[in-house]
């Protein structure tokens, strides 16, 4: 049968250890509570917010001159995402 791939990070019981939870080799740090994690997340999205209000504020009606830059901007983003993505699966599933 096969399995799904294991979250990034993620812990399994083993029989072995006393019922503790086995590190399956990441060594990641992680946060204390999800207060930190709203809080950043907060921040991001007012920071990308206010970015954006500015940009369209300051190009007003010059969409066109913009738009190619844009979406090789999006492009970019885009393919870093997939890549994640990728080495993340690659990681869990082998």
């Amino acid at each position: 049968m096969v399995q799904a791939p294991r979250a990034y990070g993620a812990r399994r019981r083993t029989p072995h250890s006393g019922g503790e939870d086995a590190d399956l080799g990441t060594r990641r740090r992680q946060p204390d509570g999800l207060f930190p994690f709203l809080a950043a997340s907060a921040a991001g999205t007012v920071l990308w917010t206010a970015l954006l209000a500015a940009a369209g504020y300051l190009l007003e009606s010059q969409y066109q001159r913009v738009e190619g830059y844009a979406d090789l901007a999006t492009n970019i983003v885009l393919g870093f995402m997939l890549a994640w993505y990728l080495w993340i699966f690659r990681q869990t599933s082998g």
